[in-house]
């Protein structure tokens, strides 16, 4: 099965800003797209636990709503 991001030893932080209501709705159908058609998480639940640390502080510094979400489970579930 096709994987929407492989994994490797870096582990790199994609965040998008949309910039009205409108922007924001073609986000969440462009993810929801990409998870249709990779079926696969792009990160395993062992890997997002495994990356605590790390997301708890660029959430700390980047102070972005929902950045210790994992949103493939939530809002395109």
């Amino acid at each position: 099965m096709p994987r929407a991001f492989r994994t490797t030893l870096f582990y790199h932080l994609f965040i998008t800003i949309p910039l009205n209501k409108e922007g924001y709705e073609k986000t969440i159908d462009l993810f929801k797209k990409l998870k249709k058609e990779t079926e696969i998480e792009p990160i395993s639940r062992e890997d997002w636990e495994n990356l605590r640390n790390i997301r708890e502080k660029n959430a700390e510094i980047l102070k972005i709503k929902g950045l210790l979400e994992n949103l493939w489970n939530t809002i395109l579930a």
